[in-house]
């Protein structure tokens, strides 16, 4: 479901750029989103899984991550079942799967590996680098909760909580989805260096990306840092009793 949310909403700022008023090009976000299920494709149903590894080089193909495209394009068609499923897909992408995969791309390189690179960020539990849509701690091998807004793994110094769902997101990346989702025109300017807002005329206001209610750039605070970590700790708990 998330990630109908996350196309969606790459969808809006897509139509905002051409209009020279959207917040950044969202496709690596889909991309990188659409890996992490990829990774994970045993657990869904057999008839979904080749439409979400299409999808996957589709989406790694348009954000230039041209080797993962590669790879996930030769696990299809090599895997008998997914290249079946394949044949009886949409005639256009079943040539673009075959075509990525008859043009194997160069290995990574200075010139086209700044791309490809992940953009690394704290872990809140061992405060290790690691890339930011990585979702366990490399020392504790505990899980980390990722931000509902964006996928991303949540860190100590932007924790908060969706003010409609209750669920984890970064704070900025909350921020930034609210002043691009807003309803109607506002101003506001920025506030400090803690990427705080000061309200000019109404309330910035647009809908949470879970529940569809609206939220507002007032509502949005972030949590102190034992919150987050006790949450975190909660939520290992929780997965853990889950899976027994």
């Amino acid at each position: 479901k998330l990630v109908k949310v996350y196309a969606k909403r790459r969808q809006k700022e897509q139509h905002q750029q051409r209009n020279n008023s959207g917040v950044g090009d969202n496709n690596c976000s889909m991309a990188r989103l659409l890996l992490r299920v990829a990774n994970c494709i045993g657990d869904f149903p057999e008839d979904q899984r080749v439409r979400i590894l299409i999808s996957t080089v589709i989406e790694c193909q348009k954000s230039g991550l041209k080797n993962d495209a590669y790879e996930w394009a030769c696990h299809i068609c090599s895997h008998p079942t997914y290249k079946t499923q394949l044949e009886d897909e949409n005639t256009k992408f079943k040539k673009k799967i075959q075509a990525i995969v008859r043009r194997r791309p160069p290995p990574p390189s200075d010139d086209n590996h700044s791309m490809s690179k992940e953009v690394m960020t704290p872990c809140p539990l061992s405060h290790q680098l690691i890339p930011e849509y990585y979702l366990t701690c490399p020392k504790t091998k505990d899980l980390i909760p990722f931000c509902v807004c964006s996928g991303k793994h949540l860190t100590l110094e932007d924790f908060c909580f969706c003010p409609v769902s209750g669920l984890p997101v970064l704070y900025q990346e909350y921020i930034d989805y609210i002043r691009a989702e807003a309803t109607a025109a506002h101003v506001v300017e920025k506030k400090g260096c803690e990427g705080e807002w000061e309200k000019k005329e109404d309330i910035v206001t647009a809908l949470d990306p879970v529940c569809g209610k609206p939220v507002s750039l007032s509502d949005v605070k972030k949590c102190d840092k034992q919150v987050a970590l006790d949450y975190i700790k909660s939520y290992n708990t929780y997965v853990d009793t889950k899976s027994r």
